[in-house]
């Protein structure tokens, strides 16, 4: 005879316990609004969310107000980035279509990006502005693959340009 575990339901009082409503397979889970972590199903009980805040922030004491504010930021970044994907921020788009049409423009191999322009780009930004600035410009993608499909996705023009 095969068992069946309880199928439990979230109640909105597990907020106060600092976790958001989580779906997975169908079935309601809590996650973490400060770790992200996520609990199954059979979790959702007050004493194991409890639990889960007790051992794992100690420290982490947030009034009803604190809490709701930052359950609207956690929300806000959505669940994505719970999973490995982190989109990429526009300005690291943007630079690298930007150099990608210079490229083309140029009638350059499209190995060149990854293998001078952004080598020498961030040896210019770590003496002008710090390794700081040198490791977010290192996250610009300018691979082979990267270039060609950004010159691919650019709006085509016709006739002369200046």
């Amino acid at each position: 005879m095969a068992s069946t575990s309880k199928k439990r339901k979230w109640n909105e009082t597990y907020q106060q316990y600092g976790f958001t409503k989580f779906s997975r397979d169908g079935l309601d889970a809590a996650q973490c609004i400060h770790c992200s972590t996520v609990l199954a199903n059979c979790s959702l009980k007050p004493a194991k969310l409890s639990h889960h805040q007790s051992n794992l922030h100690p420290n982490i004491e947030l009034t009803e107000k604190d809490l709701e504010a930052k359950r609207k930021r956690f929300d806000k970044q959505g669940t994505l980035p719970n999973y490995g994907y982190q989109p990429e921020s526009k300005p690291m788009v943007q630079a690298s279509f930007e150099v990608a049409l210079k490229i083309k423009e140029r009638k350059k191999a499209h190995t060149i990006g990854e293998e001078l322009i952004k080598p020498c780009a961030e040896i210019m930004v770590r003496n002008v502005l710090g390794d700081k600035a040198r490791r977010e410009i290192s996250k610009i993608s300018l691979s082979n693959n990267t270039v060609r499909r950004r010159i691919e996705g650019a709006p085509r023009t016709t006739g002369s340009s200046e």
